[in-house]
């Protein structure tokens, strides 16, 4: 799928970076626009961008209502159509349904923080597809097939996420595998044989290790001893490789690519700033 994200966060960064630059001559700052703070919290946030079916309209989330709702945007720049109107439970973008205009998104209730997936049909209605009453669950993605796609859910032992397939035809679920690497998912191959397990050390260390389904061995992408952030990205669509960015002895964070035959890795793209996520096209 392709994305969109506009947040009020990188306009702050860009602030913060301009301010910690050399000093502003008179003549330059007469030509700064200046905001209030309350300007600067009126910002509206947008996150999400997925395409429709036939590339007609873009899914996304905004709290242009003061809190985060459904909104599509045509692609012809025509109009925005209001697909939620929520006062007081925020909704997220997920997808779009492959062949339809069907839409699956996520929320909490009450700020709980145990996100459900749900689906919106073409007639309003909504359907929680994860609807056990402890069940936190994460859209991963589509199956290549478009007939099921993939989720995270902690619904078995809520100290482990395992990941999940769905059937879109009937809704039923099944696992595909079951977690107990004390790691989180953040990555599956599109075979199914490979899961990239992220486990947190700090804050910005963390381990990344690939698990092989069917037997359970691990392979290290990270060093016994990291002093370094890892973080998976995308499995090739030839199940070979695994994508993942670290800052391993680098000021910035750099993409790189692990073979999953010969257990190598090999710098992708690497430059003076950071890089924040890739996929393959």
């Amino acid at each position: 799928m392709k994305t969109l994200s506009i947040s009020s966060t990188f306009l702050l960064c860009i602030f913060l970076l301009a301010c910690s630059s050399q000093k502003v001559t008179e003549k330059e700052e007469d030509k700064l626009t200046h905001y209030t703070i309350e300007e600067f919290y009126n910002n509206i946030n947008y996150s999400g961008g997925y395409f429709s079916h036939d590339e007609s309209k873009l899914l996304v989330s905004s709290n242009a209502t003061g809190i985060y709702n459904l909104y599509a945007l045509h692609t012809d720049g025509s109009r925005i159509d209001t697909l939620s109107n929520n006062e007081d439970e925020s909704w997220f973008a997920e997808s779009y349904f492959p062949n339809d205009d069907r839409i699956l998104f996520s929320a909490d209730k009450g700020g709980n923080e145990i996100s459900h997936i749900y689906l919106l049909d073409t007639d309003e209605n909504v359907t929680d597809l994860t609807p056990a009453e402890n069940e936190k669950a994460s859209f991963i993605g589509w199956n290549k097939d478009l007939k099921s796609f993939k989720y995270t859910s902690n619904k078995r032992d809520p100290q482990f996420f395992d990941i999940y397939e769905m059937d879109i035809e009937n809704f039923d679920s099944k696992m595909i595998f079951e977690n107990n690497t004390g790691g989180n998912p953040s990555g599956i191959s599109d075979d199914h044989k490979y899961v990239a397990i992220n486990k947190p050390i700090t804050t910005s260390i963390n381990e990344l290790i690939i698990v092989e389904v069917e037997t359970g061995e691990q392979t290290k992408i990270s060093p016994e001893n990291p002093t370094a952030s890892y973080g998976a990205q995308e499995f090739s669509a030839d199940n070979k490789s695994l994508l993942y960015t670290t800052n391993e002895g680098s000021e910035f964070t750099y993409l790189s690519k692990f073979d999953l035959a010969s257990g190598e890795s090999e710098k992708v793209v690497e430059t003076e700033w950071d890089v924040w996520y890739a996929n393959f096209s």
